[in-house]
């Protein structure tokens, strides 16, 4: 499985995910939200990543959240779900929810706070490969993890089977840059390509959208 597996591509919303006063998913909000970005012609959506707060929700309650969008989107456009956790073991679980609810495929940050090597950032992907049978994104998130997926382990993680794309959050233009142009042959690459610079370069060497909180 690689880029051409998928048809993703174009502008997706990284989806907040509201809550109500006393902290419980505020679903009905949620799904005028859903409803919206589908009225906007949005290409895809990505939920519960970083400005989707999986880190406020329980287990149970992304679970919920995941159902929920799925049967409101109705298979109209991808829906890639979230499912960084902290640890491989329990990142597979939310993987292969996720699509046995229809999802797209997923995405996953390297774990949060453990700062690893890229060693052992292959190794979470590659455990993540063996254990969801479908389309997984990779999130470059430097300031949640504190490393970059740049260079080298980009084109390693690339390699990596069931691996389909990129979502790069970098600040540095130049890595960016350099990580579309290393591993776009193998992989979708979602970035900043919404300035002129970025265009231009989209439109020589090959890119496939934005994941973003609102640009």
């Amino acid at each position: 499985m690689d880029r051409n597996s998928i048809d993703w591509k174009g502008y997706w919303p990284a989806s907040p995910t509201p809550f109500k006063e006393n902290g419980d998913l505020d679903l009905e909000t949620f799904g005028k939200l859903i409803d919206w970005y589908l009225d906007c012609g949005m290409h895809g959506i990505f939920i519960n990543g970083t400005t989707g707060e999986w880190f406020s929700q329980t287990i149970d309650e992304r679970k919920e959240l995941i159902e929920f969008v799925l049967d409101r989107v109705a298979n109209r456009i991808p829906v890639v779900v979230g499912i960084t956790t902290f640890t491989a073991r329990d990142s597979i679980p939310l993987g292969v929810h996720a699509m046995a609810a229809g999802a797209a495929g997923v995405c996953s940050s390297a774990p949060a706070y453990a700062k690893t090597l890229p060693d052992e950032t292959v190794a979470y992907f590659s455990q993540l490969s063996s254990g969801i049978q479908g389309p997984i994104m990779i999130y470059n998130w430097p300031h949640g993890t504190n490393i970059e997926i740049e260079g080298d382990l980009a084109e390693r993680l690339a390699d990596v089977e069931n691996i389909v794309a990129i979502k790069d959050s970098t600040a540095n233009g130049d890595q960016f840059r350099d990580t579309a142009r290393r591993a776009n042959d193998r992989v979708r690459i979602y970035g900043n390509f919404m300035v002129p610079e970025n265009l231009k370069f989209m439109q020589q060497y090959g890119g496939d959208g934005t994941i973003g909180g609102g640009s």
